[in-house]
């Protein structure tokens, strides 16, 4: 099983509806609510969102 840093976007995507391990998914719900946080600017309600982006962004900012 691929990890989160691994997937791309939609595979995120499938993720996130629901598509995986529900670990997985309570994960990448983490990952958005602290990027939306971080970046509220970003992030509008009609925005679209790269989740791998943001994936590999947050993660990086985690591990630092």
């Amino acid at each position: 099983m691929k990890t989160l840093k691994e997937m791309n976007s939609r595979e995120l995507f499938c993720v996130l509806t629901g598509d995986g391990e529900i670990m997985q998914q309570t994960m990448l719900r983490d990952i958005i609510r602290a990027y939306k946080a971080k970046y509220p600017d970003k992030v509008g309600h009609f925005g679209e969102m790269d989740l791998a982006a943001i994936v590999a962004e947050m993660t990086a900012d985690a591990q630092k």
